[in-house]
């Protein structure tokens, strides 16, 4: 049995199969280690606290996906080879890499002016931007059924964290609501990448989705850095917290 918001569709859980089992156990770890991201990654990107020194959004950026590339080509070498992708996939999985990278770049700039409890809540704001995608691309409705529950998560997730921001600071946009904003935005980024990366996992494996994906991510941000003569200013008593957030 499904339920389900506009496009998006979620089943029951079954453990009745064991790799279904492990399937949803990944989910869960793969989240819970989604959520320690804000706690090693704001310290990385603000002065507060007793960091050696602080580091650019974007060096971050490029050093996690960097990482992330190198991490997986080992594995993706079994995977469909690159001769064989074509152009048009290149081309969806460069938008795939430019969407992420541009979601993630987002993110950390939001994190740095907001807090890390604000940044959990908003975080999945792609969920948002998914079902709006469905509905004014995809052409797909919302039952009456489901008029509450995408309602409660729009207020639950936006209204309230950004409407308590805006009260504590005399409705002002201050830097902090300024914050809140990217965070939102880098939801759109990644209901992209999610809408993009599903039709491309239909031709590609998903190792060399993530390794192709991870470069190109790499190289749009270091690229920024050479444009715009940012330093890579990162000590070596910072590495272990990167690769924490990195995972």
């Amino acid at each position: 049995m499904e339920i389900g918001l506009g496009g998006l569709r979620y089943r029951k859980i079954s453990f009745t199969s064991r790799k279904a089992t492990i399937g949803y156990i990944v989910m869960i770890l793969s989240a819970a280690f989604t959520g320690l991201t804000n706690t090693f990654a704001k310290p990385l990107i603000d002065m507060e606290g007793f960091q050696p020194m602080e580091i650019s959004p974007i060096a971050l950026v490029a050093m996690i996906y960097l990482i992330n590339a190198f991490f997986f080509t080992p594995f993706a070498r079994k995977s469909t080879p690159l001769k064989t992708i074509g152009r048009r996939n290149m081309f969806f999985l460069s938008l795939i890499g430019i969407s992420e990278v541009a979601g993630l770049m987002t993110y950390f700039f939001g994190l740095k002016e907001s807090t890390a409890i604000n940044s959990a809540i908003m975080s999945e704001g792609e969920m948002i931007f998914s079902l709006l995608i469905a509905i004014t691309i995809l052409r797909e409705r919302l039952q009456r059924k489901e008029l509450s529950p995408f309602a409660m998560i729009i207020v639950g997730m936006v209204v309230i964290p950004v409407g308590i921001d805006l009260h504590q600071n005399g409705f002002m946009f201050s830097d902090l609501v300024f914050g809140d904003m990217l965070i939102l935005l880098s939801g759109l980024f990644y209901a992209l990448d999610i809408n993009l990366c599903k039709y491309v996992s239909k031709r590609l494996d998903a190792k060399r989705i993530t390794q192709i994906t991870s470069f190109v991510s790499g190289g749009f941000a270091l690229g920024l850095m050479l444009a715009f003569n940012i330093p890579f200013n990162v000590d070596w008593s910072q590495v272990p917290k990167i690769g924490r957030a990195h995972v």
